[in-house]
């Protein structure tokens, strides 16, 4: 019988819009990527080195760490934000990321892992994308970094006194569905209330159309009618006429009859 695997933190980063970067961005912003990370990581004593597992993804990667680390990884998103808050305010290209969180069994040998699987849905999911376009649209200044949370990986955090830097009263509670994951996240944008964020997930409604007043309903008809209408003024008499006025006596017929 096979042993369940150790569980594992694992940690995914990717760079937001960077194919947007012109060519000669593209590698300065994924080598800014990784360096903050690894200096983010360094200022909570987490080595490259401690990883189990550190993929570069091209423009991103995706590493595992023991899951006792995962206090201070949440700590190290704080300075990871912090590190691009800087570099974005002074220098190109942007370096503005997601970043996800999760916890599971990963198998040392490579391959498809469930845990990894989850973990790029979690970072790739609509929502947390639709939630940090809302913030990068509402605060352009302050938007540098967007986390999502999984729900084991909250649960666990904050069930001690594990975190430093990040406030469990920062995130707020999701619902995601991508691809064949769907599950409940936590999010957190360093600058944005909780509050803020769960009405950027919300769907947003679409707007009423404008009805002008002559698009109520039966004004075309009206308009027609009034448009094809005879509008003759007649002073004096004349047969055979048709006329929205008339002025003077009218004879219809042949009066020869009379």
């Amino acid at each position: 019988m096979a042993l369940m695997p150790v569980n594992r933190t694992v940690l995914g980063i990717d760079l937001i819009d960077s194919g947007s970067n012109p060519g000669y961005h593209l590698d300065v912003a994924a080598q800014k990527m990784r360096e903050f990370t690894e200096t983010a990581l360094a200022g909570r004593e987490i080595a490259k080195a401690d990883a189990v597992d550190w993929q570069h993804t091209g423009d991103g990667l995706l590493a595992a760490f023991p899951q006792e680390m995962l206090g201070n990884l949440v700590d190290a998103t704080q300075l990871l934000d912090e590190l691009a808050a800087e570099h974005n305010r002074w220098h190109k290209p942007d370096v503005r990321l997601r970043i996800c969180l999760g916890i599971g069994p990963l198998p040392t040998h490579e391959g498809l892992h469930r845990t990894n699987i989850d973990c790029a849905r979690m970072l790739d999911a609509p929502v947390f994308r639709t939630v940090l376009r809302q913030c990068a649209q509402a605060g352009p200044a302050e938007f540098n970094t967007g986390l999502i949370l999984s729900a084991k990986a909250y649960e666990d955090v904050f069930g001690g006194p594990y975190t430093d830097l990040v406030k469990q009263s920062d995130f707020s509670r999701i619902t995601f569905q991508h691809k064949e994951t769907e599950n409940t996240a936590w999010i957190r944008v360093p600058g944005f209330a909780a509050e803020r964020l769960t009405a950027f997930a919300e769907p947003q409604p679409l707007p009423e159309p404008v009805t002008k007043p002559e698009d109520k309903p039966g004004e075309a008809t009206r308009r027609v009618a009034a448009s094809s209408a005879v509008n003759n003024t007649v002073n004096g008499e004349m047969n055979g006429v048709q006329a929205g006025e008339i002025h003077g006596g009218v004879h219809f017929g042949d009066r020869r009859r009379r």
